[in-house]
Parts: structure tokens; C-alpha cells; sequence
């Protein structure tokens, strides 16, 4: 919980929103920079993880976050008035790979991490890479293809060995 916390809490200096699904994507490509597992299955936004969906409810209860409906958005994620009592248990290094991911990603829409995300959960689960893994992403996501390979070159998720 302090660490989807300190996650929002960051990404709200890039984007100012954050949805489920932004949280979601992010926790994913934070998983693997935390040694941690978030036991997440791919579903049809990409990547997701009912263990993280309870956290987050979990913290909005405690009001470590905060959730609300947002029109033309879906549900908006933001810190709550009790975020500082969970984040400060946090170590400096998840707190430097939070930042680190937030400061790589936090301006993308939940749409293009979940692209990115999508991406990266074929690679580890499919063992496709390439042309191969533009096309796969293309056909789950109905996005662009040639968007897809932006942003997967400009992330370097191509580049990657996950």
C-alpha cells in the first residue's frame, strides 16, 4: 500500500492524474525493479493484478489514496491526508525506483502504458520480440502499430531483455 501510495504521489508531478488502470501499468513495470511480485495476468487492458486492485482499494479505505469518479476519465487516483503515514516506512531504494519509474513514465496516458506494459508481459510471458511483438500488441490493444513502435522505441522496450 505505501508503495501504490508514494507511486501516485509522484506521478501526479508528471501527469496530475492517475487512473486505476495508470496504476496498474505502473505497478507492473515497478515489479520488476522491486524484486517483487504482484502476481499479475493479462487481461484486456493489459497487465493486471486483483492483488493490486485490493491494495488500492484497501489505501483508498485508509485514506492513504484517495478515489472518485472523474467524467470522461474513469476513476481518478490521488493522495489522500493520511499518505505521509505510509510512505515514510518506505526505504530509500523503493523510493528511488518509485521516482525512477514515475519520472520515466508518469507523463504517458493509461492507454500508452498499457501498450508499453502489453509489451513488455509478451516478451516474459511469449518469448516475441520485434516486428512479431508490434503486430501481437497491435492486434490485443487496436492501436496503431506504427504508434506502438514509437513508443516502444522511445522507451526502449525493444532494446530490453525482460
Amino acid at each position: 500500500m505505501a508503495i501504490i501510495t508514494y507511486l501516485v504521489e509522484n506521478v501526479q508531478n508528471y501527469r496530475g492524474k492517475v487512473s486505476k488502470t495508470g496504476v496498474q501499468k505502473l505497478m507492473f513495470l515497478l515489479e520488476r525493479a522491486l524484486k517483487e511480485d504482484f502476481d499479475f495476468r493479462f487481461h484486456y487492458y493489459g497487465p493486471y493484478s486483483s492483488s493490486i486492485d485490493s491494495e488500492l482499494n484497501y489505501a483508498s479505505f485508509l485514506k492513504s489514496v484517495n478515489i472518485r469518479w472523474g467524467d470522461n476519465f474513469g476513476y481518478l487516483i490521488t493522495t489522500g491526508e493520511n499518505a505521509s503515514v505510509f510512505t515514510e516506512i518506505l526505504s530509500d531504494e523503493e523510493k528511488s525506483e518509485i521516482e525512477s519509474v514515475a519520472k520515466k513514465y508518469g507523463k504517458l496516458s493509461a492507454k500508452e502504458l498499457s501498450v508499453i506494459a502489453s509489451a513488455y508481459y509478451l516478451m516474459e510471458n511469449s518469448n516475441i520480440s520485434g516486428k512479431e511483438l508490434i503486430h501481437a500488441v497491435g492486434k490485443l490493444k487496436s492501436y496503431d502499430e506504427k504508434r506502438i513502435q514509437e513508443l516502444l522505441d522511445e522507451y526502449g522496450v525493444l532494446e530490453e531483455k525482460w
